[in-house]
């Protein structure tokens, strides 16, 4: 049967008598050829890439276009000597601050890279620990019965404290934690039965809670230094991608419009120099024609002609008769 227009058939390939429908829904066979499994998926790649590419490029366009901005940026001073030496003043400062926020910033990243190697190590001995407080306490519980209740009547003052000081870390103050425990006195509670179990539940506790004490000392410190951090990162980007672009064109500017005063005052002090001469020699014409005068009114010299125009000079008529005669 001829296929009819306007219907849809089944694909090549596809089994016999199967619907388009299902046909459609049918995953392709695998091609066999790797080179194939590749193109394909370098083309689906391609298609992915076309497809979030604007979004993906927005952030560091938007980045680049501020960089470009910044860099056009210049401050508003007025070009001479003085500003350009303030200019140079505040480049060798700007340069000096952002080399000192560097290290300042690879400080503090190395400290919070060992803060969370810390807290990855000590909350893992925690949990060690608390596994085994949870033993201890169920075989002192075994050992003594319910002790609980006696443990909080006997207590009289806290055994565990906690003492805090300050570390300056590249310039940031943070606290730490210290835990301080004291001797206290025997007590009671177990003498009959489970004495041994019970102590060793309290020091497993113990342990367990100067841990917990350190893991809190250190995410209290991990998130200080991180605000500090990204403080400063932000002052990092600002003296190097808006301070030091905006001094150096303003530098740039100075000194290009110190170049062109140079030139105007180059080319005025020979125009003048020019004008200068042009005068004296007027001077010292007017002059030699003013004494050449008062000697020709003394009589010590003749008076001297003008000198005649040969250009504009006439033939003499009776001289060109002359020679023609001499001719014939």
């Amino acid at each position: 049967m001829e296929p009819r227009a306007g219907v849809y058939h089944a694909r090549p390939g596809a089994p016999a008598g199967q619907r388009h429908d299902d046909a459609r829904r049918t995953p392709p066979a695998a091609p066999q050829n790797p080179s194939r499994n590749t193109s394909i998926l370098f083309y689906f790649l391609g298609r992915f890439r076309r497809t979030t590419r604007p979004v993906a490029l927005r952030a560091p366009f938007a980045a680049r276009a501020f960089r470009v901005a910044m860099s056009e940026a210049r401050l508003a001073v007025f070009p001479s000597r003085m500003a350009l030496q303030n200019m140079k003043t505040k480049q060798v400062g700007a340069r000096r601050g952002f080399t000192l926020l560097k290290k300042k910033s690879d400080a503090l990243k190395a400290k919070i890279r060992a803060i969370t190697r810390r807290i990855y190590e000590t909350k893992q001995s925690i949990g060690e620990d608390l596994k085994a407080a949870a033993f201890s306490h169920t075989e002192a519980t075994w050992a003594a019965g319910a002790f609980n209740d006696k443990v909080i009547e006997k207590v009289k003052a806290a055994s565990f404290r906690v003492t805090v000081s300050m570390e300056n870390v590249a310039g940031v103050k943070i606290p730490t934690f210290q835990p301080a425990k004291r001797e206290t006195e025997a007590s009671p509670v177990g003498l009959s039965k489970g004495g041994m179990q019970i102590a060793k539940c309290r020091d497993t506790f113990s342990k367990v809670l100067a841990n917990l004490v350190t893991v809190a000392s250190l995410q209290t410190s991990l998130l200080l230094i991180d605000a500090a951090l990204k403080v400063t990162n932000r002052r990092v980007n600002a003296l190097d991608f808006v301070v030091i672009p905006r001094i150096e064109n303003t530098i740039s500017y100075i000194v290009s419009e110190l170049d062109e005063l140079e030139r105007e005052e180059f080319y005025r002090l020979k125009h003048v120099k020019a004008v200068k001469l042009e005068e004296q020699v007027e001077v010292a014409e007017a002059q030699r024609k003013e004494e050449l005068a008062m000697r020709q009114a003394s009589g010590l010299l003749p008076a001297v002609e003008e000198p005649a125009n040969l250009v504009e000079r006439k033939p003499d008529i009776d001289m060109i008769i002359s020679n023609l005669n001499d001719f014939h």
